[in-house]
């Protein structure tokens, strides 16, 4: 498993790019990318439900129930 991040301001061709190496391969484009606010908001709402079936106690991301 690879994780690579670019920073550039007045990069070209902008963008958030994910490939996944599998059979068959996946590659996807986000041109412009999306901005980071937005995606973390989408992450809380899309863990709020695996918090809330979550155990009480301090958990760590990998300690919760298994998402969808």
């Amino acid at each position: 498993m690879r994780l690579e991040l670019t920073i550039a301001l007045g990069a070209d061709d902008p963008g958030d790019r994910v490939t996944i190496e599998g059979d068959p391969p996946l590659s996807l484009h986000i041109p412009n990318g999306v901005a980071g606010d937005r995606a973390t908001a989408n992450v809380m709402v899309n863990a709020a439900p695996r918090v809330k079936a979550a155990e009480a106690g301090l958990l760590t991301v990998l300690e919760l129930p298994a998402g969808r």
